[in-house]
């Protein structure tokens, strides 16, 4: 989660003015977090509906992925023993796929300094996709289960059935930075979590600071916030956003070539929809770039050529390395 910021903070950036009456507008600066939030879906889906967001955007928790939560929440640390040693409870995953989840759990006994004294798997906790709302768990043949094994073990399937139910913090950051990337930001604080949003996408902007702030009310999480102001176009301003935005998109494009380089040094086949994504992604850049250097009446460097030479480069995947 980002560092908690104030609107006072907001003073402190170069590209923050006062606007004169009349005064044309670069965009805006949006900056949000979000706190551990824990919200199910009719939570959600208010928050979305009032912020004018469409609640198509909100996933459907897969039981698999719920299981796979629940089970790793079975885990307990340092949990303290008679003798002065102490017990933890670990999950260790066997298999996970779209049709069967296997985790173990682990007893792992160590002393004050952590050094390692025992370690026995003690039960099977497994998610079917033949039975998908059943958690089931299977002791390990001669293992003995403590009581705090056991404590967790059954209270499993009701952490399972609130997963199913819930969304986490990650879950809703996930939908959130989703829903700004149709802004075209840019990152404009190396460290992350403030970014520029160009004029034309205004209403995607206004919808995240809407959207954090519903979801802020909904969670009463005050480590959830967001906060956005306008910035002038003036030349000043303009020299900060192209800097940011020639940073963080050839950060962008320099990842996806690196990946296609990857693909084309490595003596293996490149699947189609894998190929296929990274040709979306560099056309998305191609377009961000472009847009960028309308906004600013200006170019952005070598970028709209670095674009250009990973679209060769793709083009060198699909004939002589995709797996069809």
């Amino acid at each position: 989660m980002a560092t908690m910021l104030k609107p006072t903070d907001l003073t402190k950036w170069r590209a923050v003015a006062k606007l004169r009456k009349g005064q044309k507008l670069l965009g805006h600066l949006l900056w949000y977090t979000i706190g551990e939030l824990l919200l199910d879906r009719d939570q959600l889906e208010a928050a979305f509906i009032k912020s004018g967001v469409d609640i198509s955007r909100i996933p459907t928790i897969h039981p698999n992925h719920a299981f796979q939560r629940a089970t790793a929440d079975c885990e307990r640390m340092r949990l303290p023993n008679d003798d002065g040693t102490f017990t933890n409870l670990l999950v260790r995953s066997v298999r996970d796929n779209q049709q069967e989840v296997i985790r173990m759990l682990v007893e792992e006994q160590v002393d004050a300094a952590n050094q390692r004294l025992g370690y026995q798997p003690v039960a099977r906790m497994t998610w079917s996709a033949e039975e998908p709302d059943l958690a089931t768990v299977l002791p390990e043949t001669n293992a003995e289960l403590s009581e705090r094994a056991t404590e967790v073990l059954m209270g499993l399937q009701e952490m399972f059935d609130k997963a199913k139910r819930h969304y986490t913090g990650r879950a809703i950051r996930a939908m959130v930075t989703d829903l700004l990337a149709n802004g075209h930001p840019v990152s404009v604080r190396r460290a992350g979590g403030v970014f520029f949003v160009p004029y034309a996408h205004y209403t995607v902007a206004k919808q995240v600071k809407d959207l954090v702030e519903a979801l802020r009310m909904a969670s009463k999480n005050d480590g959830t916030a967001a906060y956005m102001v306008a910035v002038a176009n003036q030349p000043d301003q303009k020299v900060m956003v192209r800097r940011e935005a020639t940073y963080d998109l050839g950060r962008e494009i320099a990842a996806v070539s690196e990946r296609i380089m990857t693909w084309l040094s490595e003596n293996k086949r490149v699947s189609a929809p894998m190929a296929k994504n990274a040709m979306i992604e560099v056309m998305r850049l191609q377009g961000r770039v472009n847009e960028y250097e309308r906004l600013l009446e200006d170019n952005l460097g070598d970028l709209k050529e670095r674009t250009y030479q990973a679209k060769l480069l793709l083009t060198n995947v699909f004939q002589n390395k995709l797996d069809v």
